[in-house]
């Protein structure tokens, strides 16, 4: 029978707020705000930019700003995302976040944006109902609502007809656009859902600005964390301006007098797409807690031996994971019935550390959290389902109190599927620790992101497929099966290529052509392949300038290994000229139809379909 288990809640006396939760007292942070938020309506770009090391406390940092500079002051709003959350990478799911979470008795009314959104719903999802009742986002907030009243009303939007569209406006008070944005709306029914996604930023900050317009004194934050997980496994020079243009480009340029605190591991670079951005870019590195926020910190958590609070600040260097991680470790020792001594935290790396807090866990503690560790996120489903298939000996009941640990984060964005997350820095400890069910558990997490997709067509895309494909990706990269992944990888490629799903698929086809490339070569062609697929997905959504070099390595190491006049070849050479043909090349792209076509001729024959 497994002993129940402990954790930190177990001591009556540990009542702090783990550190990555509480704002130890920062004045230069805070006073860079201050600042900014002071001068947000006379300036038209305003970017505030906190960045360090994981674990440092940006977070919380920006939880602090909110609770104590804008819920206090009646003529500011704000608003939120947190980029950790893998669906809030992809532009609609952000901006719908960010509509839903705006704060203020007299809310920003989303109808513009409403309306747009409705129209890629339909396009994304076109085996859902457009109904009001059928709309997953109303069940979040009520922001959309009014336009949903009227698509009610109307008898749902089928079509999107022009008719019903001059109901909204004519009709309707609160619908009164002008002429050029109900041209621009009436636009979207010709366009494909990527191409509306690529359009909804324009939208979100045309409703903003007409309610600044009514409210020329109301000051709008939007804070953006997690920023470096837009590039999820790394950032190349090839992609370091590309997945964040959306921000970049359709909403920060679009929202003047706004201000935007963004959080994030390293320096924003936008200068480098453009010059001009260097005087807006207002950056500031964030570094350790002080020696006396420390301490002040541990004496709140009821450690007042003043030898163990000196060895805990050297060992942690003042990062707030690292002192979590020390007040964790203090109460795990105290619950084996022994008395914590400055020895148990001999001046040690952080490596170090994990290993000591490791060292006073139950059995059936470690072999959850290992397991735990090889998924992105979980819920308690996912979680009883895990503890019960690999048998960690964790009672399931007892998820709240593994959920007590200083490093395991709850999101609740989602109220019908509360997530849970551990901190990336104890991620990466526990999947280098001893793990020998990390091949098993992505296996099983694999098999339950996959299971959802067997039903998904080209005519049947829905949004719970949306969300379990990155995640089966994830897992099926994970096990290390070149060959496998590449032929499921593919089979689910061509459906959601064929659905138009372009951007759900970038991230993806970019980390399987790096992985490619690692394993076959530079100048295999598998690499070639991936190259062209890739860039085939860039050229899809209009990054022109992306997607020419990779064509044109593509088409190199094609060359090379197959001939000059292989049919592979030829494809390429058409692809790179519909590219250049998009663009209004049409001297650069004609002698590469005609090559692409005297090649063809030559294979299949001149009369040939």
């Amino acid at each position: 029978m497994a002993r129940k288990p402990k954790t930190l809640l177990d001591e009556e006396q540990h009542c702090c707020t783990p550190a990555q939760r509480e704002f130890t007292d920062r004045e230069e942070p805070q006073q860079h705000f201050t600042e900014a938020l002071a001068n947000v309506n006379q300036r038209d770009y305003s970017i505030l930019t906190f960045y360090g090391v994981g674990g440092i406390g940006k977070t919380r940092l920006q939880q602090h700003l909110k609770e104590a500079h804008l819920k206090p002051n009646e003529n500011a709003l704000y608003s939120w995302v947190d980029f950790s959350l893998p669906d809030h990478r992809r532009p609609y799911r952000a901006l719908r976040t960010l509509a839903n979470n705006f704060t203020g008795e007299d809310q920003i009314k989303f109808h513009a944006f409403g309306i747009a959104y409705m129209q890629y719903w339909q396009k994304a999802f076109p085996d859902q109902e457009l109904k009001k009742s059928s709309l997953p986002f109303l069940e979040e907030s009520g922001l959309l609502a009014g336009a949903a009243d009227i698509v009610d009303e109307v008898g749902g939007m089928a079509s999107l007809a022009v008719n019903a569209l001059q109901f909204f406006y004519e009709k309707k008070n609160e619908f009164s656009f002008d002429a050029s944005i109900r041209d621009k709306l009436t636009a979207l029914q010709a366009l494909d859902a990527d191409q509306i996604e690529a359009k909804l930023p324009f939208f979100f900050a045309y409703d903003i600005d007409r309610y600044k317009a009514k409210h020329p004194d109301q000051k709008i934050v939007i804070f953006l964390d997690t920023y470096e997980a837009l590039w999820q496994v790394q950032r190349t020079p090839a992609n370091e301006l590309s997945e964040d243009k959306w921000i970049r480009d359709g909403l920060v340029t679009e929202l003047n007098k706004v201000l935007f605190v963004i959080c994030g591991r390293e320096k924003i670079i936008w200068e480098k797409d453009d010059q001009a951005w260097a005087a807006d870019l207002n950056q500031h590195l964030i570094g350790s807690l002080s020696d006396t926020d420390a301490r002040d910190f541990l004496a709140s958590c009821k450690i007042n031996e003043a030898d163990i609070q000196t060895r805990i600040i050297e060992d942690s260097e003042g990062v707030p994971f690292y002192l979590d991680l020390c007040v964790d470790t203090y109460y795990q020792i105290k619950n084996s019935s022994k008395t914590p001594s400055s020895d148990d935290f001999n001046q040690v790396g952080h490596a170090e550390l994990f290993e000591r807090f490791m060292r006073y866990l139950s059995l059936e503690e470690t072999e959850t959290l290992k397991i735990l560790a090889c998924a992105r996120f979980y819920n308690e489903a996912l979680f009883g389902g895990l503890v019960e298939h690999f048998k960690t000996g964790y009672p399931v009941s007892a998820m709240a109190q593994l959920n007590a640990f200083s490093f395991i984060q709850q999101d609740t964005s989602q109220p019908d599927n509360t997530q849970y997350r551990l901190h990336e820095l104890m991620r990466e400890n526990l999947l280098n620790y001893d793990n020998p069910h990390k091949q098993n558990v992505h296996t099983y997490l694999f098999d339950h992101y996959n299971q959802p997709l067997q039903d998904m067509t080209v005519k049947h895309v829905t949004e719970n497929h949306q969300h379990a494909f990155p995640e089966a990706f994830y897992h099926k990269m994970a096990l290390n099966d070149l060959d496998a992944l590449r032929e499921w990888y593919n089979k689910v490629y061509d459906i959601l290529k064929d659905a138009a799903y372009y951007s759900l698929l970038l991230d993806s086809c970019q980390q399987l052509t790096d992985k490619v490339e690692a394993e076959r070569g530079e100048e295999h062609i598998d690499t070639a392949s991936c190259l062209h697929r890739l860039a085939d997905l860039l050229k899809a959504v209009a990054k022109y300038e992306t997607a020419e070099p990779l064509y044109q390595r593509s088409l190199k190491i094609k060359e090379k290994a197959l001939g000059k006049d292989h049919p592979d070849v030829a494809t390429t050479l058409n692809n790179l000229a519909l590219l250049y043909e998009s663009q209004g090349k049409y001297d650069d792209a004609e002698p590469l139809y005609q090559r692409s076509l005297k090649i063809t001729e030559k294979a299949l024959g001149k009369d040939h379909p």
